[in-house]
């Protein structure tokens, strides 16, 4: 945002990551989540920059979808932000 408040919070979010040693994948878009009952065990992806169709298995997702500022007629967000996660 133009107020700086997402790029304050991705830099904290992105610098805790790094020090836990935790894999970040960017770029991503979930298809679908992969789960055994009610519990979800990863997602298959599209790598949005290649196309190419991956399958990751995790103890624990995160979906970071970001944000949607674009319901609003004015808005300090990326037009990109749709909100198509939330």
């Amino acid at each position: 945002t133009s107020d700086g408040t997402g790029h304050a919070m991705l830099f904290a979010v992105s610098d805790q990551a790094i020090a836990a040693a935790i894999p970040v994948h960017e770029r991503q878009e979930a298809l679908a989540l992969i789960h055994d009952g009610d519990r979800c065990q990863g997602a298959v992806v599209r790598d949005l920059v290649t196309g190419e169709l991956r399958a990751y298995l995790a103890r624990a997702t995160v979906m970071a979808t970001g944000g949607f500022g674009r319901i609003w007629g004015v808005s300090t967000n990326a037009i990109i932000n749709e909100g198509i996660g939330q």
